[in-house]
């Protein structure tokens, strides 16, 4: 089927400016066409439907009206501006040079796929209007340099004109292959020439950002090798700890979270705490820096209330450490490894760890608890959340409504309230020694003694009136009061003791006699008791074996 093509090039590239109130239409370029192409199908050659390619050049015209050319300057002494790379006014240029080369892109296949048309006399033209074109010019947007310079302009100026008569040499050849056709105006030079132009500006445009990022590598390989190594996490973390010592006092400067705990500055201590990290390419544990500052206790400052349960609570009184710590992250590295809190006791020492929240300047909320004693040791890992500083947060909601702000603020502020990690450790050993109504101290040798306490406080749940001091006679002396909690303990571990014998005589009975009627035998003996039977058990007959005929 024989169909005849004409049209007005182009008939849907336009720019719009921004800058004008409404939609103003430029045009480029244009040309009109006309071709003769037979098909063996009763389908059009080209799609007739409209097609259209926009840019935004905005930022391009405010670039040019604000400079009063198309020069480019850095503001290197914008504090944002870190690397000719990393800055504002380059993120700019990259962006809009991104928004160009894909609207050189959507021009080139439209232009592709409008002029792939049968063509007799050029049959290599009918595989598309680029496949002459691409990859066949030279470009010399290249950060080139001498001795860390820029090199003059004559040498600048000789690699252009060669750039430029490698496009003239590429535009002669395609003045030869689109020659127009008597009857076939359809494909001629100005089409090739502007798919060259496009090519050739998608392909400068892929350069400038490559030598942007070729600046930024020659920056970055002159630090390493003046530091001798490419610094990691974990040493910038040293270098601020060396930074710290130079420039902070003593009382100032971070120190490792590390805690022993002690009754007093005088006695030894009973174990200790830390917060330890650990990166993924770090094999060792190491105590976190931290800022602290120390609150004594009483000394006018109001107690810390723990809550048990909606109506009782208990009062801290102890000493405070509020503690602060920067932590320092690459965006390169991925992981950030992991923090653990790491808490362990002395040998015949106890201690109970508590893990929360501060809810409020003066209360605690306990989320779990343990007891630590005779080298037990813990490890918990804790899992941390980065929340939005005040700019980023401000930032983030400026664009929403009233009652939305109002709402995210007060949820930021309820996740602020809840967010102060606490940790809580009570010694057991003084806790005991009020609990018992004895002088302070006097645990301190009775190793024992408090083993057998904790034993009927935490494994019996034995009330602790049973095992106090009465106080009634307050003349006695230390000694005197430990060996009175000593007989009430010991009575009570009697009690125990034959609770359980009786306990243990009841069911190894009960299994004797079980066995007798599954078995039908004798009972036996309970010689291989490891406790004396407190009830004596007759003697059983042992029944006759039944006798079978042959």
């Amino acid at each position: 089927m024989s169909w005849n093509i004409t049209g007005k090039l182009p008939r849907s590239m336009r720019c719009i400016f921004a800058l004008v109130s409404a939609e103003r239409r430029v045009s480029l370029l244009g040309r009109t066409m006309s071709a003769t192409t037979k098909t063996s199908r009763e389908q059009e050659p080209i799609d007739a439907s409209s097609r259209s390619a926009n840019l935004e050049i905005t930022w391009f015209t405010r670039q040019a009206i604000a400079l009063g050319s198309q020069n480019f300057t850095i503001h290197r002494n914008v504090e944002s501006c870190r690397t000719p790379r990393r800055n504002k006014d380059i993120h700019a240029v990259l962006r809009f040079h991104k928004s160009l080369h894909e609207w050189f892109s959507a021009v080139t296949d439209l232009l592709e796929a409008i002029y792939v048309i049968p063509n007799a006399k050029y049959p290599s033209l009918s595989r598309g209007i680029g496949i002459q074109i691409q990859d066949n010019f030279d470009l010399m947007t290249f950060p080139f340099m001498e001795n860390s310079t820029v090199l003059p302009v004559l040498d600048t100026e000789i690699m252009f004109n060669h750039e430029m008569m490698s496009v003239e040499l590429l535009i002669n050849r395609l003045d030869e292959l689109y020659a127009p056709v008597a009857g076939n105006t359809m494909v001629s030079v100005a089409e090739a020439s502007l798919y060259l132009h496009l090519e050739r500006a998608k392909a400068m445009l892929v350069h400038y950002s490559q030598s942007i990022d070729y600046i930024e590598h020659l920056l970055r390989k002159q630090l390493l090798e003046a530091l001798g190594k490419e610094i990691t996490p974990v040493d910038f973390e040293s270098y601020m700890r060396f930074h710290n010592r130079q420039f902070l006092a003593s009382s100032y400067a971070p120190r490792p979270f590390s805690r022993s705990i002690r009754p007093d500055e005088h006695q030894n201590p009973v174990g200790m705490i830390s917060i330890q990290s650990s990166r993924n390419f770090e094999n060792s544990n190491e105590p976190i820096q931290t800022m602290t500052r120390r609150i004594p206790g009483g000394q006018g400052n109001p107690p810390v209330n723990i809550p048990l349960d909606s109506s009782s609570f208990v009062q801290i009184s102890g000493d405070r450490y509020l503690s602060g710590w920067l932590r320092h992250e690459f965006a390169s590295v991925g992981g950030t490894g992991v923090v653990s809190l790491v808490a362990r006791a002395r040998q015949f020492s106890s201690m109970m760890l508590m893990v929360g929240t501060m809810t409020s300047a003066d209360t605690f909320d306990p989320k779990y608890a343990i007891i630590l004693q005779n080298k037990d040791e813990v490890l918990i890992p804790l899992i941390t959340e980065t929340l939005p500083s005040a700019k980023e947060f401000k930032n983030a909601i400026a664009s929403l409504s009233p009652e939305q702000q109002e709402f995210a603020t007060s949820f930021r502020a309820m996740q602020l309230e809840s967010s102060v990690f606490a940790i809580c450790v009570v010694q057991l050993k003084p806790q005991l020694e009020k609990l018992l109504n004895l002088p302070p101290g006097s645990l301190a040798k009775e190793i024992q003694l408090t083993e057998d306490i904790m034993s009927l406080f935490v494994e019996y749940q034995i009330p602790s009136d049973i095992v106090s001091y009465d106080g009634q006679n307050e003349a006695l002396s230390v000694t005197d009061k430990v060996q009175v909690v000593k007989e009430y303990v010991k009575a009570v571990m009697e009690v125990i003791e034959t609770r359980k014998r009786q306990q243990h005589d009841g069911e190894y009975q009960n299994a004797g006699v079980r066995s007798a009627m599954m078995n039908d035998f004798p009972t036996p003996a309970p010689t291989t008791s490891p406790y004396p039977p407190s009830v004596p058990t007759k003697a059983r007959s042992p029944s006759p074996k039944p006798t079978f005929g042959t």
